[in-house]
């Protein structure tokens, strides 16, 4: 996947928002280059959003609501 996939900047995103992973630490494992790619993608969705972020978003929060 590109660096910039909707797939990870959605997951950076719902990284960020459950954890206290350093936006270095989320880059490095989702391998999307500079830590800003991470940022940047992750404030762009909170703003936002694409469609297909919005329902990967959704989808994210649905899962995370089932497991607590």
């Amino acid at each position: 996947m590109r660096k910039g996939a909707p797939e990870k900047v959605a997951l950076a995103w719902w990284i960020r928002e459950r954890t206290t992973a350093s936006l270095r630490w989320v880059s490095e494992r989702l391998r999307m280059g500079h830590s800003g790619n991470a940022s940047q993608g992750a404030r762009k969705l909170s703003r936002t959003g694409a469609r297909q972020l919005k329902q990967m978003k959704s989808v994210l929060e649905r899962i995370s609501e089932k497991e607590q």
